[in-house]
């Protein structure tokens, strides 16, 4: 067997935010999204403002911000 880390040995932790300044040293590296992320107008921390059901989360290693997403109208209604 090999040695390192197998992905079990991850201890990966969710947090939910609505302030996205927590995202400042965060770069994904594609820059679309980076500009996205970090823009004061019409970025990341608009679109959550504007869309009251949007909740996002990051995604952590040992407090290292390694992801973030978002998902809007989370709730399943049944009609």
């Amino acid at each position: 067997m090999s040695s390192g880390n197998s992905f079990s040995d991850i201890q990966l932790e969710f947090e939910r935010i609505d302030d996205v300044s927590v995202l400042s040293n965060f770069f994904c590296g594609v820059n679309v999204m980076d500009e996205f992320i970090h823009a004061d107008v019409n970025g990341l921390q608009s679109y959550i403002d504007k869309y009251d059901k949007t909740k996002t989360y990051l995604a952590k290693i040992k407090e290292e911000i390694v992801a973030f997403f978002s998902i809007l109208e989370s709730e399943i209604i049944l009609t």
